[in-house]
């Protein structure tokens, strides 16, 4: 069955549903007003009037539901809240991790170190990396190094400083 997908009345364009899906959206855009049931009802009419249709309807259906009619579904982790010691201690091992980060030897966006990353390309990387602090930009002239101006303690003042 063809659907008008034009307004009545206009020179309407008619049009063959070539999927379950695209026959759905179309019935809602041809009857945006009826009820679920409704449309629920010219879509069955329909599909059965397409066997490609109803073949596509039947096996997309079959997909869906046989894993879980089967008892083959996984089970999701539950996930169990965690106290604020734990929460404490989680934060306490990221930080003392950090800590072993050479944040000289970390590679930027371009490609380079941050030690040989001169302040001109700082200025122009600072938008693309979420939370560059200014001061490690403001530290560093445009043709400096950085490692030729902070070390590696200087760097992580300035990062702890943002927390």
């Amino acid at each position: 069955m063809e659907i008008q997908t034009a307004a009545a009345g206009s020179n309407a364009r008619r049009r063959r549903p070539s999927s379950p899906s695209e026959l759905l959206v179309l019935l809602h855009q041809r009857y945006p007003h009826s009820s679920r049931d409704d449309n629920q009802l010219r879509f069955i009419e329909r599909a059965l009037e397409d066997e490609e249709i109803l073949k596509q309807t039947l096996k997309d259906w079959y997909a869906l539901h046989y894993n879980r009619l089967l008892g083959l579904t996984r089970k999701r982790a539950k996930t169990t809240p965690i106290s604020t010691e734990e929460r404490k201690a989680a934060t306490a091992t990221i930080k003392s991790r950090m800590l072993r980060i050479a944040l000289l030897e970390m590679v930027m966006p371009h490609g380079k170190t941050l030690g040989d990353t001169t302040g001109k390309e700082l200025r122009r990387l600072a938008p693309k990396i979420a939370g560059m602090n200014a001061s490690i930009i403001e530290a560093v002239a445009p043709r400096q190094k950085v490692r030729d101006v902070l070390t590696e303690d200087q760097l992580r003042g300035f990062f702890s400083a943002r927390r």
